[in-house]
């Protein structure tokens, strides 16, 4: 069952990501430029520069699940 909550820990990666990556460039990302383990059970957190589109890298039991969101309009503000 696919679930995300307030159990895990969330990473935001503060630097834009082409949302073209899936699964194993955003896995590259954590293990290589965040020095993170994506089987650690972590979720993942990439925004775009546009600041539209987000997805979420999370590993469940049996395997690793994608979440993908686009904003219809306007951006969204985050607070580092």
């Amino acid at each position: 069952m696919f679930s995300l909550d307030s159990g895990h820990r969330y990473w935001l990666y503060d630097r834009p990501v082409n949302m073209r990556l899936g699964f194993n460039g955003l896995s590259g990302i954590v293990n290589n430029r965040m020095g993170l383990d994506v089987r650690s059970g972590d979720v993942f957190v990439f925004v775009n520069a546009s600041r539209n589109r987000m997805k979420l890298l999370h590993r469940e039991e049996g395997g690793l699940v994608l979440y993908s969101f686009r904003v219809d309009f306007g951006r969204m503000r985050f607070r580092f």
